[in-house]
């Protein structure tokens, strides 16, 4: 049987709950807390986080979203905070940026 970090029969000490502390330590330290999409006149970029890293960021079900969308939303353009609701939409939360 494979242990957590991939290998047969490992005795690296890795757990479930050893590798989730190293992803919110990874979290912490790019300060990521989910997806932030970025809306601009040329087009949107997505910061995915740590979890989206291990696979093609293109299947992010994020990308398909913002894809969807056809452009930035009725709020303009800026960072925003991004979930997925229950019912498979976007939610979107704008990120006031702090003033230099």
């Amino acid at each position: 049987m494979k242990a957590p970090c991939g290998q047969e029969d490992c005795d690296c000490g890795h757990t479930i709950a050893k590798l989730q502390e190293e992803v919110d330590s990874l979290r912490t330290a790019l300060n990521q807390d989910g997806h932030v999409l970025e809306f601009r006149k040329s087009g949107w970029a997505i910061e995915h986080p740590v979890e989206c890293r291990s696979g093609s960021l293109l299947d992010c079900r994020f990308n398909f979203l913002c894809e969807e969308m056809g452009g930035p939303p009725e709020e303009g353009l800026g960072r925003y905070k991004a979930a997925i609701g229950a019912d498979g939409t976007l939610i979107l939360a704008a990120i006031k940026e702090a003033k230099p």
